[in-house]
């Protein structure tokens, strides 16, 4: 498990307050899904923002960036002890917004300071993987392009947020 491939999506969803992603994670045999579950108010209280802090797709976006590069950074440590190490990790993104955000390339406007403080722990998780001598990439692809890793997080994504009448109507 030198190296892994990784795909992110996200799924926002406000009738229902929450956002939902989903991390592929493939290496060269294997494939693992990381998926999770935010409500808007658990996402305002982890970043200390005010109870009608726009929270939006973006956040999503954000979330399994930079949740997926926390565990992995974890799981890399635990492997480096077993004489397993992570070397490389390719992270891949259809969100061109946090893309640029994490490469500082695009600051959001001050109301949105949980954008800029989520793109700055992105950041800061870039200078942990230097330290921890593996090398990171975050690259930006087109969403809905068919490119397998991102087809299989969005349908995961979609699969766990929708409820029960919406994912059936949403197969056909």
């Amino acid at each position: 498990m030198e190296e892994l491939y990784i795909y992110t999506d996200c799924s926002f969803y406000s009738k229902h307050s929450k956002i939902k992603w989903s991390s592929i994670i493939l290496t060269d045999d294997e494939e693992f899904v990381y998926s999770k579950s935010h409500t808007l108010e658990d996402v305002r209280k982890e970043f200390n923002l005010a109870t009608d802090h726009p929270v939006n797709q973006h956040f999503g976006e954000f979330l399994a960036i930079n949740n997926t590069l926390a565990t992995i950074l974890k799981i890399g440590k635990g492997l480096k002890k077993q004489g397993k190490p992570i070397k490389r990790v390719v992270i891949h993104t259809d969100s061109e917004n946090a893309f640029l955000a994490i490469h500082k390339k695009r600051k959001f406007k001050p109301h949105l300071i949980g954008l800029n403080l989520m793109s700055q722990s992105c950041r800061m998780l870039k200078e942990q993987y230097k330290q921890a001598d593996i090398e990171l990439e975050i690259c930006w692809i087109p969403g809905h392009a068919q490119i397998y890793g991102n087809v299989v997080a969005n349908k995961w994504t979609k699969i766990h947020t929708l409820n029960k009448s919406e994912f059936e109507s949403a197969l056909i």
